[in-house]
């Protein structure tokens, strides 16, 4: 809100194998796209449930 307060948590976990030595870089793009598509239905349906 306009105070700074937290208004909702998205939050998710994923696992994919990797040896890569900076984790961020053994995460394919398809399961970004996953996380990415998932984050926005999460936040639609909270938005939608606030009447907005």
């Amino acid at each position: 809100d306009s105070g700074g307060a937290r208004l909702h948590r998205i939050q998710g976990q994923e696992s994919v194998p990797t040896a890569a030595a900076d984790p961020w870089a053994g995460v394919p793009a398809s399961v970004m796209q996953q996380i990415a598509s998932k984050t926005i239905a999460e936040f639609s349906s909270w938005r939608q449930a606030q009447g907005g």
